[in-house]
């Protein structure tokens, strides 16, 4: 299975990764930023909402333009799906929206994550497999995994 994108759980202390399953997920932050690489992405971090694993938090970055300066449309395909999962006007407008005018409202947007252990730098994390609405039955996204680009033009 294709998984969404690499995330990392905090280990600031003795965490240990999440089991495997789905979370319900907030976006505490996003911030587009420039990585090490010289390519640009978004950066989130979500916190567990509810449940045993309340405020843990898990953090994921979307690739938007590679180190080339080409658009990356499989990361902006996923930041697009978060978007729909989350139900966010950011995206499927007709209006054209800047990256920075997308990032500064994804604020507090809610979705449902599937969460795998892995381990990240020889520390324990989690992978983000999937992605879908608080309530799945609402949207066609329900899983989303495609790398459909709806969000930049």
């Amino acid at each position: 299975m294709k998984k969404i994108a690499e995330a990392n759980v905090s280990n600031d202390g003795d965490y240990e990764s999440l089991p495997e399953a789905w979370y319900p997920l907030q976006i505490e932050n996003a911030e587009y930023m420039e990585a090490r690489t010289g390519a640009f992405q978004v950066k989130v971090t979500f916190v567990v909402f509810d449940g045993q694993y309340k405020n843990r938090k898990v953090w994921n970055n979307y690739g938007i333009i590679n180190k080339d300066g080409v658009e990356n449309g499989v990361g902006q395909g996923m930041l697009a799906n978060l978007l729909r999962a989350a139900k966010s006007p950011l995206v499927d407008t007709d209006e054209e929206l800047e990256i920075e005018d997308i990032v500064a409202g994804m604020a507090n947007l809610k979705v449902n994550g599937y969460l795998e252990p892995s381990s990240f730098n020889g520390k324990p994390g989690n992978d983000l497999k999937k992605i879908q609405a608080l309530d799945p039955s609402a949207t066609n996204d329900a899983g989303a995994t495609d790398s459909g680009n709806g969000l930049f033009s």
